[in-house]
């Protein structure tokens, strides 16, 4: 038999789901094509802990400048057929994990859809999706700013972690 379980929204859930709106809805009022793709980004870098987002921010960013202009180079050196795809990506992934960016090859895909997709690829396309990155990466980083630190709850569970082994080490003397 089917069990649910019970579920409570949580700070990070709710984090999630205002980034998201906010970002489409600041993409929207900017102008920009393609706005629901900030949503992406925002959610995909909202973390657990505020190191974690910001490790998540920086590899995205720099994934996603790497393939904006990579790929905007060759698709416009070799047009943008589905085999020049396959091969950006081919030569993308290993660079990533060279440049220890590879948490970001995912967003990266979504830019670089952008650029496959756009009927002309020109500085308002790089433009559009560099703020598109500023705007989602922005976003996200200051939700993870909010995010409640855990440093003192730790702290209080290792003490009494601590206090307890002493005192199973007192209970044997």
């Amino acid at each position: 038999m089917l069990k649910l379980n019970p579920y409570k929204i949580g700070f990070r859930t709710l984090k999630t789901a205002v980034g998201m709106t906010l970002g489409v809805i600041i993409c929207k009022l900017l102008g920009l094509d393609n706005y629901a793709s900030s949503a992406i980004l925002v959610v995909l870098c909202i973390k657990h802990t505020k190191m974690h987002s910001l490790t998540a921010i920086v590899s995205r960013l720099v994934s996603c400048l790497l393939i904006l202009f990579l790929g905007s180079a060759i698709f416009s050196i070799l047009g943008q057929h589905a085999v020049v795809l396959g091969l950006i990506v081919l030569l993308f992934i290993p660079l990533t994990v060279v440049l220890n960016a590879q948490e970001g090859v995912i967003t990266s895909c979504v830019i670089l859809l952008h650029v496959f997709n756009a009927k002309a690829i020109n500085g308002h396309l790089i433009l559009n999706e560099m703020m598109l990155l500023i705007v989602g990466l922005g976003i996200a980083f200051i939700m993870n700013l909010i995010m409640p630190s855990l440093v003192k709850t730790l702290k209080h569970f290792k003490n009494d972690i601590e206090h307890q082994i002493t005192d199973v080490f007192i209970a044997f003397e």
